[in-house]
């Protein structure tokens, strides 16, 4: 009788630490927005490599925009107190369809920016220019780009 009532007390102690663990380490997605530059300007960053950039003030911004008529660059930015702006290119062996993207945050500091891309039956090299506005990140956030190219 010792015996089971032991095995009873051991079992529901097990369970309840379980129970009592915190959500805090959950991963939650953040919600992305897609960031357009619109004429006269362009990006100015190659499609044909894999680059990554976490932009958060405007000067940062000015380093990878160009005017595509000579004038000068003056673009409507995010309001940086309030988003980051996070800018990714990647090629493909496919045409691209359409692009998605998810920013993954696993706790305070770390975060995944996962790309999918879906392509075509079109069988040329293409590249991909995305840019999304996320809430504004900490400053020490570090941020792992994860594409995925899906046909």
């Amino acid at each position: 009788m010792k015996k089971s009532l032991l095995l009873i007390y051991i079992l529901v102690f097990s369970r309840t630490l379980f129970v009592g663990c915190s959500d805090d380490d959950k991963e939650v997605e953040i919600l992305t927005s897609n960031f357009v530059l619109g004429e006269p300007y362009r990006w100015n960053l190659s499609k044909q490599k894999d680059m990554f950039h976490i932009i958060n003030n405007y000067a940062e911004l000015q380093d990878y925009i160009e005017a595509v008529d000579g004038s000068k660059v003056a673009v409507n930015a995010p309001d940086f107190d309030k988003y980051t702006l996070i800018l990714a290119s990647g090629t493909t062996q496919s045409g691209v369809a359409k692009i998605e993207t998810k920013l993954i945050k696993h706790n305070d500091i770390d975060y995944t920016f996962e790309v999918y891309v879906f392509t075509n039956m079109a069988t040329v090299v293409e590249g991909y220019i995305v840019a999304v506005t996320v809430p504004r990140l900490p400053n020490n956030a570090k941020v792992v780009k994860k594409a995925m190219v899906k046909l």
